[in-house]
């Protein structure tokens, strides 16, 4: 009889250990191990100097002397306690091994994609050694983005593969990239990369650097994006992840944009609406094919939408730097200032102003409705109005004031300010005009500016015209 160190009978049920006339067959083997798999065992004696394994796979058929029959190990594959977009750390737990004198030569996981049971012939991690129970983990990694895999633990023992539960696991969606934040007065619109397989976007965002999943949030968001009623010349700051499901993917870079500063010429914020067909798309499967119930549908968007750019242009065609025409009358009207001058220039221009001028006079006119009797103020609308010019005014204590406009102005607007339509008259008071072509430094002490300097600099204006 030969001497061995180890022998596996693996007949996968083809055979059952009888001889041929189906009396008891005797096994001898002097030394070494016996591991019987996937075997029919019926009166099977097993003798020598050998250790004689029937495993968990073997059938006992009765009257079976000298075989260790092996319970099957207790093996569970757990939650993976880590994923990522392309990798998991699967994990799992050997409660019992099929015999406590029987090693554990190698323990791993067998992982396929999509809904399947996989097996060692499908892709394997693993690690070689002689393990006890208790967890372990390995990392698979080189996985695809946003995709299921099926995950099974495994281990040898006794040169025998056992297999636990098979758990599905969802890798997660790529992290957005290109992520950019334009801004505007009270605004900042988003944009960034769509991900393949994503349902949605989370925009995390703050005041202040740093941006995390704990920052405020708007979820379930797509791509542009615009974040509307922001305070003007204030900086924001953005990362964006990606939802596919229950999963979100880690967050982008951080970016962020500061809001401009408030324009003269007025807007109304945009707001977060979409092109019509964008809506005829939103139509349930029910009403896709009905193409009449769309056109009526898309012509009444298109009404609302009409309706909503007019309000938004409101605001700028009445804007009194940018109105014309009939706007500028319009403005007028609300004022109390007319186009048509109540006397005949003395250059002979059409006393119907332009609208260059017409607006120039209801500027003056503006200002003339909130003057709030106080001197400086109306040098101070002078230059808004006029710029490039200034006036000085000198109270004189006796119901006169001596008004110096320096700097070039036209015949016409000179008219109109001898007319009072320019500067307010206050009741019962005489106005004496000076006019200078050049915007002259006025003298005066202790002071050193574009208006007025001291000795060196400074003028006197006393040629005044009585008013």
């Amino acid at each position: 009889m030969p001497t061995v160190a180890s022998l596996t009978i693996t007949p996968a049920y083809m055979m059952s250990l009888l001889d041929c006339s189906g009396a008891s067959w005797d096994l001898v083997i002097p030394s070494g191990i016996v591991y019987a798999d996937k075997c029919i065992l019926i009166n099977s004696h097993a003798s020598g100097g050998a250790t004689f394994y029937a495993l968990s796979t073997c059938i006992d058929g009765g009257g079976n002397t000298g075989w260790i029959f092996l319970a099957a190990p207790e093996l569970t594959t757990k939650t993976p306690s880590v994923v990522t977009t392309n990798e998991i750390t699967a994990l799992a737990e050997l409660v019992s091994k099929a015999e406590e004198t029987t090693s554990v030569s190698r323990r791993g996981f067998c992982f396929v994609e999509g809904v399947a049971t996989p097996t060692t012939d499908d892709e394997v991690v693993y690690e070689d050694g002689d393990f006890d129970v208790g967890n372990y983990s390995l990392s698979i990694a080189g996985l695809l983005q946003n995709t299921r895999y099926s995950v099974r633990a495994y281990i040898v023992s006794a040169g025998v593969t056992f297999y636990g539960n098979t758990v599905a696991v969802y890798t997660y969606p790529d992290v957005p990239e290109n992520l950019e934040a334009e801004a505007g007065e009270d605004y900042i619109t988003l944009t960034w990369d769509e991900v393949d397989g994503a349902d949605s976007y989370n925009l995390y965002w703050s005041e202040t650097p740093g941006v995390t999943s704990d920052s405020e949030c708007f979820v379930g968001i797509t791509t542009p994006f615009i974040h509307a009623g922001l305070s003007p010349m204030l900086s924001y700051y953005y990362r964006v992840s990606a939802v596919s499901g229950t999963r979100e993917s880690g967050l982008s870079i951080e970016v962020s944009s500061q809001t401009l500063a408030v324009e003269d010429f007025p807007t109304f914020s945009p707001q977060n609406w979409k092109e019509t067909e964008d809506y005829i798309k939103l139509l349930t499967s029910q009403y896709q094919m009905a193409e009449n119930f769309k056109e009526w549908l898309r012509n009444n968007i298109d009404i609302c939408k009409d309706i909503m750019e007019a309000a938004n242009n409101m605001n700028n065609v009445f804007d009194l730097d940018f109105a014309v025409g009939a706007q500028l009358d319009i403005i007028g009207q609300i004022v109390g200032q007319k186009r048509v001058l109540p006397f005949q220039p003395s250059d002979g221009t059409d006393p119907n102003l332009d609208d260059d001028m017409y607006r120039t006079l209801l500027k003056a006119k503006i200002a003339l409705n909130h003057w709030d009797g106080k001197l400086l103020s109306i040098e101070q609308k002078w230059t808004s109005i006029f710029p490039g010019t200034s006036i000085v005014i000198v109270d004189n204590q006796d119901m006169t004031i001596n008004v110096s406009v320096l700097g070039e102005i036209s015949e016409l607007v000179q008219e109109l300010i001898e007319n009072d339509m320019i500067i307010p008259r206050p009741q019962a008071v005489q106005i004496n005009y000076a006019w200078s072509p050049r915007r002259a430094i006025i003298f005066a002490y202790d002071m050193d500016n574009d208006e007025y300097s001291g000795y060196d600099k400074g003028q006197w204006s006393t040629d005044y015209t009585e008013g």
